[in-house]
């Protein structure tokens, strides 16, 4: 099945062919059966984390709650 942004682009499909209860696509970067695209929108779904993870981090004052985004982050980092 395709794995969708918000926006509704295509960043791949997903390998795995049963239910998949997570919240994508933001937990499919970190799973072994995501299948991104060369040209997905990639880098749009990196900078919408980095916004995400700054965003905690000036609401809560805590890094370490802003750091639990920072395995996907690395996870699409290594995607682009």
């Amino acid at each position: 099945s395709r794995i969708r942004t918000d926006l509704g682009q295509g960043v791949g499909p997903c390998g795995e062919h049963g239910f998949c209860g997570a919240n994508v696509p933001i937990p499919c970067y970190t799973c072994i059966h995501f299948q991104p695209w060369l040209n997905g929108p990639h880098e749009d779904v990196y900078h919408g984390l980095l916004n995400e993870r700054e965003r905690v981090k000036e609401i809560t004052g805590d890094i370490q709650i802003a750091a639990v985004l920072d395995r996907s982050i690395i996870a699409v980092a290594d995607v682009i």
